[in-house]
């Protein structure tokens, strides 16, 4: 874009017909957004060359640098130390997962007050890369801070110390914290008003007594986070102390989160409990839990979800899916009031037989009744790993399992649970046809060798319910489509 001769200054003649304004908004579309480390050091990159292209050009990005969100990036791409006094002082950002020099590093970072984003990661977090972190940054919005992964516990590197950021962080907007003890969190938290994402992560190593954080301690760490949208805490190893004994909070006041709409959570199924017991989030409608369990509880899982949009969303399908060691449930396609909504539970119990996975997701989804009862497109699946019958389960044990979804009326079955489903539905035949599944219409089983449940079909048949099975995933997506099509007209 450089204003060189010929048909390049015909071009600039042109467009400089256009008034400041005009020529404003065309730099701000040509700018690139920050959605990646990359983006953003191509953004700095775009407005040096638009200021390049002549005076006037200049004087416009310089007189806009709000509008355009103009920053100077420090990363491994680009060096500051030397010549950052010629720049004029837009906000600083620095990002990197490549310290060739961390010298660069730690000179802008000395500039606190001009600082908006920190990205620094792996040994970029050293003690005397941080050290310089340990005063107030009171412009500082974005924060990502990780350390090293797989490499020991060694807390030279993975000890934030609890003064970070001087303790305070009034115009944080987004937080990331992993691979990383800081102990200083709550305080920090009580002065980030404005934070709208928080994201913690993989903190090593478990039972380590630094960086345990309580359920109480944590919620009332996140009672001023009115503006908070987002709150991830995944593979975060909060795990009790040793010389802590673990037992139920007292009935608490309950922490409001008036703006979280996201809430992900992994590991700790107690401490997930023991959370959302102390949290009320009325707008929060996307939530994503991972655990490990000894006992299938989610009681105060689901007073949390009962407090919550999630509690109206009406989810049309679920996806239930069986895996060696792992359980997926998945609800989606939402009606009525909240159609964003969005629910997902990974779950890796105690034991890996059949019956033990199946007994979980009955276990769970009987407590979360609420959100299922108006599922009406049921999906299961099984991982194409598990292979033989012992790994599947008897008939019998996946009764209980479609006795939950009294509303479904599309059933699609997939992988080796096809044989399983079709007995079990076959064996319900003479004594009960309507009780399992007593709204089923169409139904699939995605094997074409799968023996069909006959006497199963001629019962609902003869019961005045009939249902239509397809061979074909084909038929099945054109059954379905005309289903669904019918129930809205």
């Amino acid at each position: 874009m450089a204003c060189a001769h010929g048909e390049s200054d015909r071009h600039v003649a042109t467009i400089n017909i256009l008034p400041d304004d005009i020529l404003l908004e065309i730099f701000a579309f040509r700018l690139p957004d920050f959605d990646s480390h990359l983006a953003s050091i191509r953004h700095m990159r775009v407005w040096q060359r638009l200021m390049h292209v002549c005076q006037r050009w200049r004087r416009i990005v310089y007189a806009s640098p709000r509008y355009l969100d103009l920053h100077l990036y420090c990363s491994s791409e680009t060096t500051f130390r030397k010549n950052l006094s010629l720049w004029p002082e837009f906000p600083l950002a620095v990002e990197s997962s490549l310290p060739d020099d961390q010298d660069d590093f730690i000179a802008v970072l000395e500039h606190p007050d001009r600082v908006r984003r920190v990205d620094l990661t792996a040994e970029i977090t050293k003690p005397h890369v941080v050290e310089v972190m340990r005063v107030p940054f009171p412009a500082l919005t974005h924060l990502q801070l990780t350390g090293p992964k797989d490499e020991g516990y060694d807390p030279d590197v993975l000890d934030l110390p609890d003064d970070l950021l001087g303790g305070s962080a009034p115009c944080l907007r987004h937080l990331i914290l992993g691979n990383l003890t800081f102990p200083g969190l709550p305080t920090l938290l009580s002065s980030a008003h404005d934070l709208v994402s928080l994201d913690l992560y993989s903190v090593p190593p478990t039972g380590y007594d630094r960086g345990y954080i309580s359920p109480k301690e944590m919620a009332s760490s996140l009672a001023v986070l009115t503006k908070l949208r987002t709150l991830s805490i995944d593979r975060y190893s909060l795990l009790i102390p040793s010389h802590e004994e673990r037992r139920r909070p007292d009935p608490p006041m309950l922490t409001v989160l008036p703006a979280l709409t996201q809430f992900v959570f992994g590991r700790d199924f107690e401490y997930l409990e023991d959370l959302v017991a102390q949290i009320d989030a009325p707008r929060v409608e996307d939530i994503r839990i991972e655990y490990s369990m000894k006992e299938v509880q989610t009681r105060q899982l689901s007073q949390f979800i009962g407090r919550s949009n999630l509690k109206r969303a009406q989810f049309r399908r679920a996806k239930v899916t069986f895996g060696s060691y792992r359980i997926y449930i998945n609800l989606d396609l939402p009606q009525g009031e909240c159609l964003q909504a969005k629910f997902f539970i990974e779950m890796v119990p105690r034991h890996a037989t059949a019956v033990s996975q199946i007994m979980c997701v009955v276990h769970v989804l009987d407590q979360l009744v609420a959100m299922t009862s108006k599922v009406d497109h049921l999906q299961l699946d099984l991982s194409f790993w598990i292979t033989t019958p012992s790994q599947v389960g008897q008939e019998g044990e996946w009764l209980p399992l479609l006795h939950l979804f009294s509303a479904v009326e599309v059933l699609e079955v997939f992988g080796g649970l096809v044989g399983c489903i079709a007995s079990a539905l076959e064996d319900t035949a003479e004594e009960t046809p309507t009780i399992s599944l007593p709204e089923l219409q169409l139904l699939w089983l995605g094997d074409d060798n799968c023996k069909k449940p006959e006497r199963f079909l001629s019962s609902r048949q003869l019961s005045g319910r009939p249902i239509i099975i397809v061979d074909t995933q084909d038929e099945f997506v054109e059954r379905l489509n005309a289903h669904w099509k019918e129930k809205i007209l």
